[in-house]
């Protein structure tokens, strides 16, 4: 009776959050192709974000999760769905995602002397930032004689004086 159209709901195909791993200082999105067997035009989405298994309704509808939010091992995810005019699809879930750790930053490089002579040991001074709070920890220090690494003094935070002869660029 009838023979009005029916109307097949929309779906989502390949959601995915970009990138694919992040960091602390990372935004990051959802992203998703939508389809709709009837050729409808996608007309509205809604997106439902979680921390931590937790609701996370701040960004409720955004696609995208600004690094002001993230901290190192959080873990998110989200659900969407979208909409043709006449039908919601159902909600599609994305896999989760777990915020990493951020690299630190040397900020500075000092060296207790700028022209040293052979008996002066030659300290180096550093500071670093790390934007997940982590303490400096396995800090690799590589000194470098006449532009070529020496391996031997590998993580040595005061060159020996006994190390240096005159005329090397250190």
């Amino acid at each position: 009776v009838g023979g009005g159209i029916v109307n097949t709901p929309p779906s989502i195909q390949n959601i995915v959050f970009t990138p694919s791993s992040i960091v602390t200082t990372d935004d990051f999105s959802v992203s998703y192709v939508y389809n709709d067997d009837d050729g409808d035009a996608e007309v509205d989405s809604e997106v439902l974000w979680e921390l931590n298994s937790a609701p996370f309704n701040y960004a409720e509808n955004s696609l995208m999760i600004p690094s002001m939010f993230t901290e190192k091992g959080q873990t998110w995810s989200a659900k969407v769905r979208v909409y043709d005019g006449t039908e919601w699809s159902t909600w599609f879930n994305t896999p989760s995602i777990t915020v990493q750790n951020s690299l630190p930053v040397t900020e500075s490089i000092s060296l207790s002397h700028a022209v040293a002579k052979t008996t002066d040991s030659i300290a180096l001074e550093y500071t670093m930032s790390d934007i997940d709070g982590d303490s400096a920890s396995n800090s690799q220090i590589t000194w470098l004689r006449d532009g070529v690494v020496r391996s031997s003094l590998n993580g040595v935070a005061i060159l020996p004086s006994s190390s240096t002869s005159k005329g090397e660029v250190w």
